[in-house]
């Protein structure tokens, strides 16, 4: 296909990455396929099978095999094409491999392709289509049952690079049943890559598993099938914008899995590592593009669980068109320092979020006014409350859906009231101040709502000031309810609901700072038999803060309020 056919999703900058000390792994060799044929028969013309043995090859891992195996390839090629087969030993290359994949294919038993001894900048083998062949009809070349191994993960080696120079040709292959280690690049998609096909690689102790660094008339639709990239740096570098896909493969124990641009989408995948122990440690961060992850799961591992993980974010979103889309995903451990899945000036979309165990997911998917349902309203920075609130109690008089009155006939005794204040702040000018004007035992509490779908999940978020210890402890409760009509004031009537979640304030714990309460339905209360997503009949989350044990004129502030659905 042509370069002026070719489409291109996205323009990217190249960009740098810096990297961190490797865990070292011995895996071991591939488990190839016996390659069909018998080595050692005559080549014949257009369709032969060789062996590099006939070309001199010694596989004692001390000669330099690499003049032996490029000159079987280079007959093959001259022939018009082929198979090499490489037997079950250790190849000593000294120097890249050039393999012209619209001609010539590479069948290894369990091979060892040894370049520790290969100089830096260089490939052990190079993927390149000429200028005198086929363009279209090549048929489908492969390299498969071949371990490729370096002398480590600091060494400037590549293990295979695709790179073709020609206008109009490419370097379209399959790549399966190999294994890559101890390199610092384990597949280069380079110039003239598209429609590749990946089987069952095995890429590990690296500094970049996969990456794509050309946008060159390549990068459509490069598929990976049962492949794994752990114990290493970088599982996949997107410097080119390249559309890939991951269907059922493993990324494990990678500093960081996801770096980059372009359109990549992983399916069936299973994510995991190390908690993160710095701040801008992000296991993905997408600078265009997009990333979609359906089904698989998610998994930030380690021991000491309730100490959480260091990041602020699970998903930097650098770019405004840039998105992230979780479908079935399934989470263990996402916490993050700031409480927030994603930061950035991307979006992110999360749908149908399973896991159990010790899943934990972050209360706000991004902090910003587009993801949070109450908006500005939940920062109190206007003249009157717009937040959907309000008070209740035992025994009162409603004035309205903010205030509450005592009366002893005509005479009005006592008052409770939610209401602007601007004398306590946390970030803005104002917050909202919560009066409770009758003494203890009297149940009362104030109540945020928020719209919810069936079938949804949802995060709440919100900071609480005292002005004095209460007289008793106080309760977050957050619950699914069934509003089924409202008051006169605006009051909502409520029909069924569903606790799934509480936190619990002791008077010890009651000062006159600013303290953080966070609920998310994915993490929900142990005593709760909810399921993390709203029920058919629910038609709002409510949170209730009780504080029956409050003194008479009590004051609590409450600011910053945001909610997020999942």
């Amino acid at each position: 296909m042509g370069e002026t056919t070719r489409r291109r999703f996205l323009d990217h900058a190249r960009y740098s990455l810096a990297v961190a000390p490797l865990l070292a792994l011995d895996f071991g060799p591939a488990q190839a396929q016996p390659a069909t044929g018998e080595p050692g028969h005559s080549m014949v013309a257009g369709g032969g099978r060789i062996t590099a043995e006939e070309f001199g090859a010694v596989g004692d891992a001390v000669r330099d095999d690499r003049p032996a195996i490029q000159a079987a390839i280079d007959a093959l090629e001259a022939a018009g094409g082929g198979i090499l087969l490489l037997a079950n030993k250790r190849y000593r290359i000294d120097g890249a491999i050039e393999v012209d994949p619209t001609r010539v294919s590479i069948s290894g038993a369990r091979s060892i392709l040894d370049c520790r001894h290969a100089p830096a900048g260089s490939a052990a083998i190079v993927v390149r289509s000429k200028q005198q062949g086929a363009q279209y009809e090549q048929g489908t070349q492969f390299i498969e049952g071949i371990m490729i191994e370096g002398g480590g993960a600091r060494t400037d080696l590549t293990g295979i690079s695709l790179q073709t120079s020609v206008p109009n040709f490419s370097s379209r292959l399959v790549l399966r049943n190999l294994v890559i280690k101890d390199v610092a690049v384990g597949v280069d998609f380079g110039a003239r890559t598209y429609l590749c096909q990946c089987y069952s690689l095995q890429i590990y102790s690296v500094r970049t598993g996969i990456v794509f660094t050309s946008n060159e008339d390549a990068g459509e639709n490069i598929s990976f099938y049962g492949c794994s990239i752990f114990n290493s740096d970088l599982a996949l570098e997107n410097r080119s914008g390249a559309y890939a896909n991951f269907i059922g493969c493993s990324f494990d124990y990678c500093r960081q899995w996801f770096l980059g641009t372009g359109l990549n989408q992983f399916s069936s995948c299973w994510f995991e590592k190390h908690r993160p122990e710095g701040a801008e440690d992000y296991p993905f961060d997408l600078i265009t593009g997009e990333i979609a992850i359906f089904g698989g799961g998610i998994q930030i591992s380690g021991i000491n669980f309730a100490e959480g993980n260091r990041n602020r974010y699970m998903f930097m979103i650098r770019d405004r068109l840039a998105r992230v889309i979780l479908n079935g995903t399934s989470a263990w451990n996402w916490r993050t320092a700031t409480d927030e899945l994603a930061g950035g000036a991307g979006s992110i979309t999360v749908r149908g979020l399973g896991g159990g165990g010790n899943k934990f997911v972050p209360v706000a998917l991004k902090d910003d006014r587009r993801h949070n349902v109450f908006g500005p309203a939940g920062e109190f920075e206007q003249s009157a409350i717009r937040l959907p609130c309000w008070i209740e109690a035992d025994g009162a008089t409603r004035v309205s859906a903010h205030e509450l009155a005592w009366r002893n006939g005509s005479a009005t005794y006592a008052k409770s009231s939610a209401s602007i204040a601007t004398d306590i702040v946390r970030s803005g000018k104002s917050s909202l101040r919560i009066r409770k004007g009758i003494g203890p035992g009297t149940p009362f509490s104030f109540n945020i709502a928020s719209p919810i779908a069936p079938g949804e999940g949802f995060g709440l978020r919100l900071w609480y000031r005292l002005g004095v210890k209460p007289g008793g402890p106080f309760w977050f409760q957050i619950f699914f309810s069934q509003f089924v009509s409202t008051d006169e004031f605006g009051v909502p009537r409520i029909g069924s609901e569903q606790f799934w979640g509480e936190i619990e304030v002791q008077p010890k714990d009651a000062n006159t700072e600013w303290r953080r309460i966070s609920f998310n339905s994915h993490n929900i209360d142990e005593t709760s038999d909810a399921l993390g997503i709203a029920p058919a009949w629910a038609t709002h989350v409510r949170l209730h803060i009780g504080m029956a044990s409050f003194a008479g004129e009590t004051d609590l502030w409450i600011d910053d309020i945001g909610g997020w659905r999942f």
